[in-house]
């Protein structure tokens, strides 16, 4: 079984088409999950309107939780990764609503999750479709990320931060327990940072990873947003927590 975890905040213009887009990858192996995150437009009524539509075949595989704060980017996927495995799902991908990443990739997910613990898209390859102009401090904030990596341990991947991934449950488990004591123990709430403890997990625990190529789409006016964005919009001070966290972290689980 398959669930496909997606976070769902401000997206008024994206959700109907999005949930309309994925319909025809829901079976009775792959179910999704919209976590609606308290959005401030339309998009928490469009959401309700939904769920309370769905045909009666679909409501045990497309599934919607409505918190009632913003909880922000990554506590909304720990949120959805206990869902997963509470329920014993083998295969648990993120994917994001707001068309940056195409629902037409996830057969391509599915398909190598059988083989790998880990699948993760990259927008940097030679081979990804370049759809988008590339933002400069986004992607210098990449390469300084990935670089880190590299010398960590030893492992070339080209896209730090891309959400369009796939995890089996046994490296799932290991990350989402250790994510759970690492917050018990600071009172931290994960927001866009959650990345920089996800990587220091999943290379402590496999190197059974494989990095696909997707589409560069990147809208200049989609800012960061929610909880804990605030903190995102200078560059400079993004990549400095963004170090911090990670040394911080890596040093720990050392």
């Amino acid at each position: 079984m398959i669930l496909v975890i997606c976070p769902v905040y401000n997206e008024q213009n994206n959700i109907l088409p999005f949930v309309s887009r994925i319909l025809r990858y829901v079976n009775s192996r792959v179910n999704f999950l919209f976590m609606e995150d308290n959005s401030e437009d339309l998009t928490r009524k469009i959401c309700r309107y939904i769920s309370e539509n769905l045909p009666f075949s679909l409501r045990n595989k497309i599934f919607f939780v409505f918190n009632e704060g913003n909880l922000g980017y990554g506590e909304n996927l720990l949120k959805g990764f206990s869902f997963a495995l509470e329920r014993s799902y083998e295969v648990i991908l993120t994917i994001d609503c707001d068309f940056q990443h195409l629902p037409s990739y996830l057969p391509l997910f599915f398909s190598l999750s059988k083989k790998y613990d880990f699948v993760t898209g990259t927008r940097y390859s030679y081979n990804s479709a370049l759809l988008s102009e590339r933002n400069f401090y986004r992607y210098m904030i990449n390469r300084k990320l990935v670089s880190f990596l590299k010398s960590l341990y030893g492992i070339s991947v080209s896209d730090f931060f891309c959400g369009f991934r796939s995890y089996r449950k046994r490296l799932l488990e290991n990350i989402f327990d250790n994510l759970m004591k690492f917050k018990g123990l600071t009172n931290i709430n994960f927001s866009y940072d959650l990345p920089i403890y996800l990587w220091v997990e999943i290379l402590n625990f496999t190197l059974n990873i494989k990095e696909i190529p997707i589409p560069f789409i990147f809208f200049e006016d989609r800012i960061f947003k929610g909880f804990g964005s605030e903190v995102l919009r200078s560059h400079y001070d993004r990549l400095k927590i963004y170090i911090d966290s990670f040394v911080k972290y890596y040093s720990m689980r050392r």
